[in-house]
């Protein structure tokens, strides 16, 4: 991603123990909160009812190694709705008799609904992945049934005819469903009155749950104006490069932007990319990569 590297070269680097999806949420709030409940936040950004406590079940695959499991990255899990839901309905037959409750939305995303709040404090899977499972499991009072939860799931996955037809066609299986994004409704008010640009569920949950102008990223450049300030959220796809990345680029350096913040996790950490205009128009600035950055430590900037 050439455009990102460039941005990347002339940019402020900071990392931070937490997922862009909580950064996010930060940068919002009003007031500092230890956990963000993203499973609620993206239900309101589905229009679903959100009462009780919820967390995002997100189907992985768990690479066994000499005396632990390493979470793959979830993008290298491709399942369609029939694969989940009967992946799900196996999973709430079993645990019906615990009140846990499994839910796959209309966008394909598998929730856990309890009636009470948990106690249970966990990691994101995009900070975990290609990392031991070990360091990253549920913590807190009610992690006793959340660990008891996540063993279970992986005994239920092991045979499942979904997963021996996927195995059959060489594709990965998916053993397990990791368990984030716990917590239940915010208060009104939690979250600042901002313009938000982005089409992203997390993005339309908090517009519902704030005071926040949502708008959609397309053509969102033409609608950038002087001094004022704005949050988009990124999906890495192939476009985004030409639809977000280049357009903010030229806006930073036409100070029409005051300033640029990107966050982007990889390798069980966030790093935050923060320029300004001035900083943008250091042409001599050489680019740098992601991998370099994650998986070389390089974070010093002049």
């Amino acid at each position: 991603m050439p455009v990102l590297e460039k941005i990347i070269g002339f940019s402020k680097i900071e990392q931070f123990n937490k997922s862009t999806e909580s950064l996010f949420c930060e940068c919002l709030s009003q007031n500092s909160f230890p956990s963000y409940p993203l499973a609620v936040l993206q239900r309101l950004g589905e229009s679903l009812p959100a009462d009780g406590f919820w967390m995002i079940a997100t189907p992985v695959h768990l690479l066994l190694q000499r005396d632990t499991f390493c979470l793959l990255h979830p993008s290298e899990i491709k399942l369609n709705l029939v694969e989940l839901s009967a992946l799900i309905a196996t999973l709430n037959q079993h645990f019906s008799q615990d009140g846990i409750f499994f839910e796959v939305s209309p966008a394909g995303i598998c929730y856990l609904r309890l009636p009470n709040e948990a106690g249970v404090v966990t990691s994101s899977p995009y900070l975990a992945a290609g990392q031991s499972i070990d360091q990253h499991l549920p913590k807190g009072a009610g992690s006793g049934l959340f660990n008891r939860v996540l063993n279970e799931i992986q005994m239920l996955m092991f045979d499942h005819p979904i997963n021996q037809a996927r195995e059959a066609r060489g594709e990965l299986a998916v053993n397990g469903f990791w368990l984030h994004g716990e917590g239940v409704q915010f208060p009104d008010g939690a979250f600042e009155s901002t313009t938000l640009i982005a089409d992203h569920l997390l993005a339309g949950g908090l517009a519902k749950a704030g005071r926040i102008t949502l708008h959609s990223p397309i053509g969102y450049a033409e609608s950038i104006k002087d001094q004022a300030s704005y949050i988009a959220v990124l999906d890495a796809d192939d476009q985004v490069e030409t639809n977000w990345l280049m357009p903010a680029l030229k806006a930073l350096r036409s100070f029409k932007l005051q300033s640029l913040e990107i966050f982007v996790t990889a390798n069980g950490r966030t790093i935050k990319a923060s320029s300004t205009p001035l900083a943008s128009l250091k042409l001599w600035s050489a680019p740098k990569s992601l991998e370099s950055i994650f998986y070389h430590g390089f974070f010093h900037h002049d």
